[in-house]
C-alpha cells in the first residue's frame, strides 16, 4: 500500500473521562497534512478502555472501512492514523486479529509515533507484523497457563472459580444498625446505604437471633410462645393433681 494520497481515518482514545484528546488530534492532522493525505473522518473514543472491542467510535470507523458484524463490504479508507499502537489495542492477541481482519479490507494501521505501517511491504515492517504475531502467541499461551492454573486451583476447593465455598458476608455499618434501630424501615436504610433489601432483611434477622442467643431470649414465635403457654398450664394443673393426691393420702392416713 503506498503512501502517496491515502484516504485515512484519524482515531484518538483516551481511558478516562478527564483525559484530553487534543495532543492526539494535532499530530494527526499535521502527519496528515504533512504526507497529503486525505482525512475521511476522524474518531475519537473518550473514557473508554483499549480492552474493550465495542468502542463507539471505534466501531464507526472499522464501518468505514466495510467490517460489520456479519458482513463486509467495500472500504471508503486505506488507512487507519493513529499515534500508537496501544490506541487500538491494549492486547496484542486482539491486536493481531484487529491486524488480520483489516488486512481483509486492504486497510492499514499507520502508528505516526513509533513509524509502523503494517499495510506496508517494506521488510522492516514485516518483521515489525511477525514480532507482534510472536509476542501475540506468547500472549495466548500464558492466558493458556493462567486458565489451566485456575482449572487447578478450582479443582483443589471444587469450585468453578478455583475460590472457596461460599460468598463474602455483607457488613453492615455501625450507622445503618444504628438507624434501623432507632426506627428506620428497611427498604429506606436499603436505599440510604446502597445495601441489596433481602441482604439487609437477613443480615438483621440473623443480628437479632444472634442477640437471642446470646442473652437466652426466645425467640419472637406465636406457635412456640401457645406451645410454651400450654405447657405451663400443664404443669400447674399436674402439680394441683399431685398436691390433691397427696392431701387425699394424709387425710387417709389420719381416719386410720
Amino acid at each position: 500500500m503506498s503512501s502517496d494520497s491515502l484516504r485515512v481515518a484519524l482515531y484518538a482514545r483516551v481511558s478516562t473521562k478527564e483525559q484530553d484528546t487534543a495532543h492526539q488530534i494535532d499530530r494527526l492532522q499535521e502527519e496528515a497534512t504533512l504526507r497529503g493525505w486525505q482525512i475521511v473522518g476522524t474518531f475519537v473514543d473518550h473514557g473508554v478502555s483499549g480492552k474493550n472491542d465495542n468502542r463507539p467510535q471505534w466501531q464507526a470507523m472499522l464501518k468505514l472501512a466495510g467490517i460489520e458484524k456479519n458482513r463486509t463490504t467495500r472500504s471508503k479508507i486505506d488507512a487507519i492514523v493513529v499515534t500508537k499502537l496501544d490506541r487500538v489495542m491494549r492486547s496484542l492477541t486482539h491486536l493481531e486479529n484487529t491486524i488480520n481482519l483489516l488486512d481483509n479490507q486492504r486497510v492499514g494501521i499507520i502508528c505516526v509515533d513509533q513509524g509502523i505501517n503494517t499495510g506496508s511491504e517494506d521488510m522492516s515492517q514485516r518483521l515489525i507484523r511477525q514480532i507482534l504475531g510472536a509476542v501475540a502467541e506468547w500472549e495466548r499461551e500464558m492466558i493458556v497457563t493462567r486458565v489451566d492454573d485456575g482449572i487447578e486451583k478450582a479443582i483443589v476447593h471444587g469450585t468453578k472459580s478455583g475460590r472457596p465455598f461460599g460468598r463474602p458476608k455483607t457488613e453492615l455499618p455501625a450507622e445503618c444498625i444504628s438507624d434501623i434501630e432507632r426506627g428506620m424501615s428497611l427498604r429506606k436504610a436499603s436505599a440510604k446505604y446502597n445495601i441489596p433489601l433481602s441482604t439487609l432483611s437477613d443480615r438483621m434477622k440473623n443480628r437479632d437471633r444472634r442477640k437471642r442467643c446470646t442473652q437466652n431470649i426466645p425467640p419472637k414465635n406465636d406457635a412456640l410462645l401457645i406451645y410454651e403457654n400450654a405447657k405451663s398450664r400443664e404443669c400447674a394443673n399436674l402439680k394441683d393433681c399431685e398436691q390433691f393426691s397427696n392431701e387425699g393420702k394424709e387425710q387417709s392416713c389420719h381416719k386410720i
